[in-house]
């Protein structure tokens, strides 16, 4: 999933900079740190909420199908909602 692979590539890169920080100790690795990590933080959010979003549409897409055809008691079986 897309969104996965972002976020593994998020936190792996807010971990390589904050392990650079602790092992120099230099304020301005510091400062990096922190600057991404309030990023990372606005990232995560926004790939939570387009996730939210997309998996919304396909519900609402499976469902509306689902009515359509006239299997509307089958509904919550036929979405596959992870």
């Amino acid at each position: 999933m897309w969104f996965n692979q972002d976020s593994r590539k998020i936190v792996k890169k807010q971990r390589s900079l904050y392990n650079r920080f602790k092992k120099t100790g230099d304020p301005f690795d510091h400062k990096l740190y922190a600057q991404y990590r309030k990023q990372a933080k606005k990232d995560m959010r926004q790939h939570k909420q387009a996730y939210s979003d997309q998996v919304s549409q396909e519900y609402h897409y499976k469902y509306k199908t689902e009515v359509e055809y006239g299997n509307h008691e089958n509904v919550l079986s036929a979405v596959n909602v992870k």
